[in-house]
């Protein structure tokens, strides 16, 4: 008996949905993925103590059989703190499945042009004061579900019972949720190194999505799609009893205890996209893209002033910098010599002394530099003290500081500290990417939620942190042995939802001394994926590097054509390729103290295609480098301890 018959005969011990009790047909329902290779199978089970409960399996189908994705779980929402939702509704009715087909265009990310194909169906349950929509999609990545709650009026969802249980052999790499403090909850955590599924948190609060999770073959990544300001961000409680994760609300005491970790609506509301990518192997994964598929469309209709790139920052250098005009200066002088559009101007500004931000506006369109500014997001939420702050939380205040700072040439804002999850945040969040993109300005969330598709219904939001990135060598004891490690598990798991500030290429020790090699750090300038991409350490570190790299950092994308996985595993080392146009840049890393030397199947990118190739790695020491020009891919790629190395190749009639 395969594994999929052997969760089946336990189910049995359930009682499906019958025409005795509903009314409607069997009871059980399959939907399929377009390919018919992925499968959830949705039904209603009795419970001990005769309480009824939606719920669903996914599996998919194989040669060999049938194999179990995520065994069976519950469906349902709690309304006004009612969980008769969840129970044996008056009426069923099952809408006949629909073919959904679109494409769109990204302005930045992974892969600018979309498209997608999947099956449809929608599942109502009628109750006496509610009626309860459960809305599935099967791609053949995937699939993804989500409820439209129907109330008579005002109402609340308390709480959701959608769950989400792994096979029992199961391994995650998942980010402990954070206990509220004056700084968190921001997605900041580092991810679990492939543990068993049923340990448990390192906080009583759960684990964040994404979780990428892996059983044999077979590899998920749990996530959240399509929020908005109707309801809250969620994160994933691990309840031990049924050794499955169920999805949490924000807590209580999030965001300087502010508000309600409820979501508040009238007559309607349409619950983000529970999101299970699948696939038989790390492309699939690192490919993903059914975050923004689920997602609204552009909301932006004028488009020409978004445009992604590369960004100098001083603040990692200089702490201080953003306080005085003329250390603001030579960074401006660095992103133009780079060619790169813009440079970030960071906390306390407004405290600027030997000149002010207009000043620095006016300076950097001298040398074609963009200026983006730093602005804390309290308001309430939050007790940091960093400024400018009270400009961005009230509407009509917020409307008139993003009016200001288009008038004076501003063009984009770096907003921190939400340090909340709730409703009225997301309702923040959204308030803030609408007015800014009133004003043509461009958007970085830090100390914030997790990316879950916004940047396709606001493309004006290039990127968001949410990860333990580059600052954490100023502060975080013990970061130069985990950064390694991280670094071969974000592109998986973080940045496969979206857009990651992480900030890149700091050579320079701060107060943590770095293990990883200079080629470590510029390979995750590729990497990682940013609508912008700022670059930390100082003009001195970025001027001396030899030419090749010198000319690569002023060149590489901020927006992609394609990405491929072509080797390595979560936790040790990974080789990954993004191509932009015809031309294709590999950047690999070392997470481990042991040289390695790995065998890449070139033919994933352009087998057969005339190329010229640059191949930059490490030299002898952490420092130096070995570039070499030739016209066809290596044999292999040899990584140093913590090492890195990149190759940019371009093809003929790619």
């Amino acid at each position: 008996m395969n594994r999929f018959k052997k969760a089946f005969a336990t189910v049995s011990l359930f009682l499906f949905f019958s025409v005795k009790l509903l009314a409607g047909g069997t009871g059980n329902y399959i939907i399929y993925s377009p390919d018919k290779k992925l499968a959830v199978h949705v039904f209603n089970v009795l419970q001990p103590g005769g309480k009824s409960v939606s719920a669903y399996t996914f599996y998919r189908q194989t040669a060999n059989g049938s194999v179990l994705l995520l065994d069976t779980a519950a469906l349902g929402v709690e309304v006004n703190g009612d969980t008769r939702l969840t129970g044996i509704p008056l009426k069923l009715d099952v809408q006949p499945v629909q073919l959904v087909t679109g494409k769109y265009t990204l302005l930045s990310g992974k892969k600018v042009q979309q498209s997608y194909t999947c099956n449809e169906r929608v599942i109502s349950l009628q109750y006496p004061e509610h009626t309860l929509d459960i809305v599935f999609r099967v791609f053949n990545e995937g699939m993804a579900f989500c409820y439209r709650v129907h109330a008579k009026g005002a109402a609340t969802v308390s709480g959701e019972l959608s769950a989400f249980k792994l096979p029992h052999s199961s391994r995650i790499f998942a980010q402990p949720y954070d206990k509220p403090t004056k700084w968190t909850p921001s997605h900041e955590n580092y991810y679990t190194n492939g543990v068993a599924s049923d340990t448990l948190p390192q906080t009583t609060e759960g684990y964040c999505f994404p979780v990428l999770a892996q059983t044999g073959d077979q590899w998920l990544l749990l996530t959240e799609a399509g929020l908005h300001g109707g309801y809250v961000a969620s994160h994933l409680y691990y309840a031990q009893k049924q050794q499955q994760y169920t999805v949490r609300f924000p807590e209580a005491t999030d965001g300087n205890n502010y508000g309600d970790n409820t979501a508040h609506f009238n007559k309607l509301v349409v619950t983000p996209w529970r999101c299970i990518t699948a696939g038989t192997g790390l492309q699939d994964i690192v490919a993903a893209d059914m975050v923004t598929h689920l997602s609204a469309p552009a909301a932006v209709k004028k488009t020409s002033w978004i445009k992604p790139g590369a960004a100098s920052w001083s603040w990692w250098s200089d702490n201080d910098s953003p306080q005085d005009y003329k250390r603001i200066l030579p960074y401006i002088d660095l992103a133009a010599r780079m060619h790169w559009p813009y440079s970030l101007i960071d906390a306390n500004w407004n405290r600027m002394r030997n000149g002010s931000l207009e000043d620095v506006v006016k300076y950097a369109s001298t040398k074609n530099v963009g200026i983006w500014v730093w602005y804390n997001s309290g308001g309430p939420n939050n007790t940091v003290s960093e400024e400018p702050r009270d400009k961005l939380f009230d509407t009509a205040i917020r409307r008139q500081t993003m009016a200001w700072l288009h008038s004076i040439g501003v063009k984009g804002i770096k907003v921190d500290f939400f340090q909340s999850d709730k409703q009225m945040m997301m309702q923040q969040y959204t308030g803030i990417l609408k007015d800014a993109a009133d004003n043509e300005l461009l958007v970085n969330f830090h100390g914030c939620t997790l990316p879950n598709g916004w940047n396709r219904t606001w493309p004006n939001l290039l990127s968001m942190e949410a990860v333990s990135g580059l600052e954490c060598y100023m502060f975080k004891d013990g970061y130069d042995t985990v950064a390694p490690v991280q670094n071969t598990i974000l592109p998986f798991t973080r940045n496969a939802v979206g857009s990651m500030d992480y900030t890149v290429t700091g050579f320079t020790n701060r107060k943590i001394v770095h293990k990883t090699t200079y080629m470590h750090e510029i390979a995750l300038s590729i990497l990682f994926e940013s609508g912008i991409v700022h670059y930390a350490d100082t003009p001195a570190a970025y001027d001396t590097l030899p030419g090749a790299l010198h000319r690569l950092l002023m060149n590489v994308p901020a927006a992609w054509d394609e990405v491929k996985y072509l080797a390595g595993e979560p936790g040790k080392e990974l080789v990954l390729a993004r191509r932009k146009g015809n031309t294709w840049y590999v950047a690999a890393v070392n997470a481990g103290a042991a040289e390695k030397e790995l065998t890449i199947n070139w033919q994933l990118l352009a087998p057969g295609k005339p190329l010229t190739l640059q191949y930059m790695e490490d030299g002898d020491t952490p420092g130096s480098f070995r570039v070499t020009d030739v016209q066809q891919w290596p044999p292999t790629i040899r990584l140093h301890a913590y090492g890195g190395c990149v190759m940019v190749a371009t093809v003929a009639h790619l």
